[in-house]
């Protein structure tokens, strides 16, 4: 495996299951392709986590991921199907696309919510000669417990999603 491809394998934490085949970087289109393949034998069933044989392959999907350098960064790869004696064959999940990523892994997500925020907070500051300064601490502090609510319902629903996987299995 060349010094790229052991770069991008890294950045995108694939352990051993998955080998970077190939990174294509296309000028013309500004677009950065990553080919990826399964490297293991062995599956295990996306639902309820159980060991299963490999049924085969879907046919290569494609991924919108993060930019890099501004160009747009997609994944290619086949992804491998469990037959599970319980639940059928299925596609495994793949660890570069999760279903609530931005829910589950960014550990930022006050932070993001301040980003978001921020500009309202701005607007509202900035209409002080047309807002009385009661009022636009009132109307200051309605966002500020609207991101803590909307931070809250987040978090309780991920702590509901992580009770149900464990109830599954």
């Amino acid at each position: 495996m060349n010094e790229v491809n052991e770069h991008y394998r890294s950045l995108l934490e694939l352990g051993n299951a998955w080998t970077v085949d190939s990174v294509q970087l296309d000028k013309v289109s500004r677009q950065v392709v990553i080919h990826l393949s399964y490297a293991r034998a062995s599956v295990a069933c996306p639902r309820c986590g159980q060991p299963s044989q490999q049924a085969g392959f879907t046919q290569e999907r494609q991924w919108r991921h993060l930019n890099v350098m501004r160009f747009p960064t997609e994944i290619r790869a086949a992804v491998p199907q469990a037959r599970c004696a319980h639940c059928g064959v299925r596609a495994i999940d793949v660890p570069w696309s999760r279903r609530v990523f931005l829910i589950e892994e960014n550990r930022n997500f006050p932070i993001g919510v301040a980003y978001i925020a921020a500009p309202l907070f701005l607007l509202v500051a900035g209409a002080g000669t047309l807002v009385q300064s009661d009022a636009r601490a009132t109307i200051i502090a309605f966002f500020v417990v609207c991101g803590l609510i909307c931070a809250a319902t987040l978090h309780a629903y991920v702590r509901l999603r992580e009770w149900l996987k464990q109830r599954r299995r």
